[in-house]
């Protein structure tokens, strides 16, 4: 699964599937943090961010638990 596919996401999900092929057996998965910063009412966000973030939260998420989504 594709967590996020914006040239902003790319290079941390780029850099944890290396780490985790670098790492093989020692690893088993990887936590990917993003983080915001800037200043406004927007927090540093464009107005297209913003509105596909609100859909994005709206949408049903999904997760690999136990094998199975």
């Amino acid at each position: 699964m594709i967590t996020a596919a914006g040239h902003d996401w790319v290079p941390g999900n780029l850099a944890a599937s290396l780490a985790l092929s670098e790492a093989g057996d020692r690893a088993t998965e990887v936590e990917i943090g993003y983080f915001i910063l800037g200043k406004g009412e927007t927090n540093g966000l464009s107005g297209g961010t913003m509105a596909s973030t609100i859909v994005a939260a709206l949408e049903p998420g999904f997760a690999w638990r136990g094998g199975a989504w």
